[in-house]
């Protein structure tokens, strides 16, 4: 038999949850029971995580999904919340597309000139460091343009 365990897509090194086992195996039962009309779309689908947050009446389940399954998941959604509710009774059933993670800055990195706004605004075409308002390549001044502040320039 299928282990639940490949349902389950997770950060090297990191052990997955309790809840998000219980998630991989009801994905898996749904996909092995013989009466399911969704078994040939869950074939390709896989979690990256489970929260269970508070509602205001009961509790919910909150899958992540990796954003390269999205697409399949959205195709079978109603009926995939409608089976795990099932299976997870008295528990609301929500799905989240989680982005992939690029390469680049972590949080609390300092970016270097080469990145946002600044870089951004000096590279800009006629643009140079020491500005001095003369109006040089594409960039005049609003002393010289011939637009004021109505809306037809």
């Amino acid at each position: 038999m299928i282990n639940a365990r490949k349902k389950i897509v997770k950060d090297k090194g990191a052990a997955p949850t309790e809840l998000e086992e219980e998630v991989a195996k009801a994905l898996l039962d749904i996909e092995v029971s013989p009466s399911s009309d969704i078994k040939a779309d869950l074939r390709d689908i896989y979690i990256s995580g489970a929260k269970e947050v508070d509602a205001k009446m009961r509790k919910a389940v909150v899958v992540h999904f990796p954003f390269r399954v999205w697409g399949a998941v959205k195709k079978i959604q109603g009926r995939l919340i409608r089976e795990l509710e099932k299976k997870f009774q008295k528990k609301h059933v929500v799905f989240v597309a989680q982005p992939p993670r690029l390469p680049g800055r972590h949080s609390g990195q300092q970016g270097s000139e080469g990145d946002g706004a600044v870089h951004l605004h000096r590279s800009w075409p006629g643009r140079s460091q020491a500005h001095d308002g003369a109006g040089q390549g594409r960039y005049r001044p609003f002393a010289q343009s011939k637009c004021s502040w109505t809306p037809r320039c």
